[in-house]
């Protein structure tokens, strides 16, 4: 398996860990009187499966986002960084205001 993929599925889990944390949550602070949906109603289980998909996709995402850009960062400048060519100075004159 390739870093890539092992970083994905690691991130994935993550952000689902996080979700389901985060959906749980909102299910027992009753948040917008979502616990009472979610048991009242016939499709209030689909509800929340779909409530914890959706998180656990953006959570996922938000995580792989920061892993790769912070990863980016870490990595050496590549390309060749020799120093530009020194230009003279070209003098410029203005008239004296009063």
């Amino acid at each position: 398996m390739t870093k890539l993929y092992r970083s994905l599925l690691a991130h994935g889990l993550y952000g689902f860990m996080m979700a389901a944390g985060f959906v749980s949550v909102l299910l027992v602070l009753n948040v917008a009187n979502l616990w009472e949906v979610v048991t009242s109603s016939d499709e209030g289980l689909v509800a929340a499966g779909m409530l914890l998909l959706f998180n656990a996709i953006a959570f996922t995402s938000i995580r792989f986002l920061i892993h790769s850009a912070r990863d980016r960062m870490d990595r050496r400048p590549s390309g060749s960084r020799s120093a530009l060519p020194a230009r003279a100075a070209i003098p410029v004159y203005a008239p004296a205001r009063r």
